[in-house]
């Protein structure tokens, strides 16, 4: 049984991961070069490389175009609960026997999280996205398209590559960051995820801009990036509640700093 697999080799991946961690987090005095990527006022060197741009721009389109193959598949059970409780509505049965198209209050996209399927942020963007299709499809085509909801997970997906390619480049180096944004596009779990209805790919795209702004705050010391630090914590929570590890570590270590 592929759960029960999963389930019992997660905790040694795990363990592996932190053990892998630990050794590079002990031997960074020597790999790592706090001055990489830095210009002389020790601030992030804004100019990147044609090169470095070319390799991420090529992951982009890599995960475009993969993630693109699922848009159209079925809808999962997930998926299917979301669109009809927070995204799209259920068609209802009228008593002559016709089919009303569906209706949704925007309330329910906002604050219907009877279950934790409403990644709500997502749902805002997915059920713009099915507005604005309505508003150039025929009034009597009432059929579902996936794609059309799962349209805002593609983009997020395509540019998470990208904020995280740019990420790890102000931190390593632009072959560091490359490697990083093609590492991504190749996951299995990602390429599911950026073509799925679902806040997943928000999210993976938020952690590294928010890790983004997180790093001029804490150079630049400036408010604009501070509040902005503030607004990507808050999308975070917004599409995914459960990621609120990652900003109690982020903002503990920030609060030590």
């Amino acid at each position: 049984n592929l759960s029960e697999i999963v389930g019992f080799y997660s905790f040694w991946a795990g363990a592996f991961n932190l053990a892998l961690l630990s050794i590079l987090i002990w031997t960074a005095r020597w790999w790592a070069d706090p001055r990489r990527g830095m210009d002389s006022g020790g601030m992030p060197a804004r100019c990147l490389s044609a090169i470095f741009w070319t390799g991420v721009i090529g992951a982009m389109v890599f995960t475009g175009i993969l993630a693109s193959k699922r848009l159209s598949f079925g809808l999962a059970h997930d998926e299917d609960l979301s669109a009809r409780r927070a995204i799209v509505g259920e068609y209802q049965l009228a008593k002559d026997g016709s089919v009303l198209p569906a209706k949704l209050r925007l309330r329910n996209t906002l604050f219907d999280y009877r279950k934790p399927t409403n990644h709500v942020l997502y749902s805002v963007l997915a059920r713009s996205a099915w507005t604005a299709w309505g508003m150039f499809a025929h009034p009597e085509d009432w059929y579902i398209r996936e794609w059309v909801i799962r349209f805002p997970a593609w983009l997020a997906g395509i540019f998470a590559v990208l904020a995280l390619g740019v990420l790890v480049a102000r931190l390593a180096g632009e072959l560091a960051g490359v490697m990083s944004a093609w590492l991504l596009a190749l996951h299995p779990w990602f390429l599911r995820y950026a073509s799925e209805a679902r806040g997943y790919s928000v999210l993976l795209l938020m952690a590294p801009v928010t890790l983004l702004v997180w790093l001029r705050a804490t150079r630049e010391n400036r408010w604009r990036w501070w509040l902005g630090l503030g607004a990507c914590q808050f999308l975070v929570l917004w599409v995914y509640p459960a990621a609120i590890y990652i900003l109690v570590v982020l903002n503990g270590l920030t609060a030590f700093w």
